[in-house]
């Protein structure tokens, strides 16, 4: 199994391959009504950031599903993007059925298993990627193609040149690397307090991924608050110190949000609370990879610092064979 360290250090690998192994769904955007994209974890997290990522920019609904079962209006002119690493994930091929019955128009990612089996016999359009990985760590393959399909499908032709621009950043890694160590000595006395990451529109994929890997790897906990939600709700359990660590994302998507941020490190300040900020333009594809570089580096670093095994899964392994007995 390959390391997180080395899918870390090689990561932009597998931004090439997306890149080189990308070929037409062939679906044209008048043939279809909805987007609808599941996976679930490391294989699901793609979606999110593509569906953000075209927020502005389709003129199609896209929604993102993690669960057994896709929303009623589902048919033959729905575009269905699914995504399971191994192939295996039950709610993935729970929502294979469902797609196939309601007879929409399937396109998946996978390194095998039976969603690529289903995919064959269908002969639905299907990306097939390397072996090898932890799901969690195979984020390059499955958002870059997630990015490429609706790229595709909606007629923005510099994608690529994108990616392309974002391989070349890479080059930077090591000073990524260092800016995640910088990171984990800020909170460094507190690094087994529960994280609290404060995000924007967006941010939010990016926050959502960031949780995940500290979950994972690190086996601590993480929770996402989005702004301006945030302060409608969570804002008003803020008048003491906390045993938090806040990490605020701000993926500038509006100058009224970033007033909201300013007034947040405000409150934070005067309950000494810890926290960093990360400013990043989020509708920009480099430096959404950028971020979530630096914030993948963190949770490994973190999982070092705590001494927490980032390579095994076992709650999660004993749920699936729990659910496999029931």
């Amino acid at each position: 199994m390959i390391t997180h360290e080395e899918s870390l250090e090689n990561f932009k690998d597998q931004l090439q391959y997306a890149l080189d192994n990308y070929t037409s769904h062939g679906i044209k955007p008048e043939d279809i009504d909805h987007i609808v994209m599941g996976g679930l974890g490391g294989s699901g997290i793609g979606a999110r950031f593509a569906k953000n990522f075209f927020y502005e920019l389709s003129d199609k609904s896209i929604e993102v599903v993690s669960d057994y079962h896709l929303p009623n209006y589902i048919g033959n002119r729905t575009l269905l993007i699914l995504a399971s690493y191994s192939g295996e994930t039950e709610e993935t091929l729970s929502m294979l059925a469902e797609g196939l019955q309601a007879n929409c128009k399937i396109v998946t990612i996978s390194s095998g298993g039976i969603l690529a089996e289903i995919s064959e016999e269908n002969q639905f359009k299907t990306y097939a990627v390397p072996e090898g990985y932890q799901p969690r760590m195979a984020f390059g393959f499955s958002s870059a193609i997630n990015f490429l399909i609706l790229a595709d499908l909606l007629g923005i032709d510099n994608i690529t040149d994108e990616f392309k621009h974002t391989i070349k950043t890479y080059e930077n890694g090591n000073d990524w690397k260092e800016s995640a160590q910088r990171m984990l000595n800020y909170f460094d006395a507190k690094v087994k307090n529960k994280f609290v990451i404060v995000a924007d529109r967006n941010a939010e994929p990016t926050a959502t991924r960031f949780a995940q890997q500290i979950q994972e790897n690190a086996k601590l906990e993480a929770f996402v608050n989005v702004l301006p939600e945030n302060n409608h709700n969570v804002l008003e359990t803020y008048y003491s110190a906390l045993p938090s660590n806040f990490v605020l994302l701000d993926g500038n998507s509006n100058e009224r949000v970033t007033q909201r941020f300013n007034f947040l490190k405000g409150v934070l300040k005067e309950n000494n609370i810890p926290f960093v900020t990360i400013n990043f333009d989020g509708a920009v594809i480099s430096e959404i990879y950028k971020t979530v570089h630096i914030l993948d580096w963190f949770s490994i670093l973190l999982s070092n610092k705590v001494g927490a095994d980032n390579m095994q899964v076992k709650n999660i392994t004993e749920l699936k064979k729990y659910l496999s007995k029931n």
